[in-house]
């Protein structure tokens, strides 16, 4: 519970400093790929996006490890970005996580995909109807239950990122099998504290 105080504070100490001065919103995407790092939830391919206001544009670190992210690697992306822009552009090839459910979801407006271990672990799990109950309180934070995305493998298509967001089943997380964790949030403190 100390590092979500922490987590808390400093998000919340930057969205006064934000509210306080034109300061660049990228700054508080920055702040999430270092915390998600700093708590081991990302590895070098996680990654962590924020819709811009209620476009369908989103932003998000060009393809580098979270804990390496500074403001000149945050990109603009529109939510309809192809599969040879991505690559053009040296983005995350699961890229289309991101711009799928912002195009699904109106209401969300951040996305964090991790690679937490304990997460991929649990996806491998065999269970009926591809649900998990939570059994914790911050597990239901989750949702009702918390859906398995079946196949195994990158999401590096819109194809197979539409499959994600449709996954999360009006839920606001998503295991993906052996793989790792996509949460949802209104906002990206609330989004980051799902995560962890």
């Amino acid at each position: 519970m100390k590092m979500v105080s922490l987590i808390l504070f400093t998000f919340g100490a930057c969205a006064l400093a934000q509210e306080a001065s034109s300061e660049d919103p990228r700054e508080k995407l920055v702040l999430a790929n270092r915390i998600l790092a700093m708590e081991g939830l990302v590895g070098p391919f996680g990654h962590v996006s924020l819709r811009v206001g209620d476009e369908a544009r989103f932003r998000i670190a060009d393809h580098r490890s979270p804990d390496q992210i500074v403001l000149d690697h945050i990109t603009e992306v529109n939510v309809d970005i192809a599969v040879e822009e991505a690559q053009a552009r040296g983005l995350y090839r699961e890229v289309f996580i991101h711009a799928s459910i912002y195009r699904e979801l109106p209401n969300v407006k951040a996305v964090v995909h991790t690679h937490a271990p304990n997460a991929v672990a649990l996806g491998t799990l065999s269970v009926p109807d591809n649900k998990i109950i939570p059994t914790t309180n911050p597990g239901a934070n989750l949702g009702n239950f918390i859906p398995i995305y079946p196949t195994v493998g990158l999401i590096g298509s819109p194809e197979k990122g539409l499959e994600v967001a449709r996954a999360l089943d009006g839920q606001n997380g998503v295991l993906l099998r052996g793989h790792g964790t996509v949460v949802v949030g209104s906002s990206l403190e609330q989004a980051v504290l799902r995560a962890i």
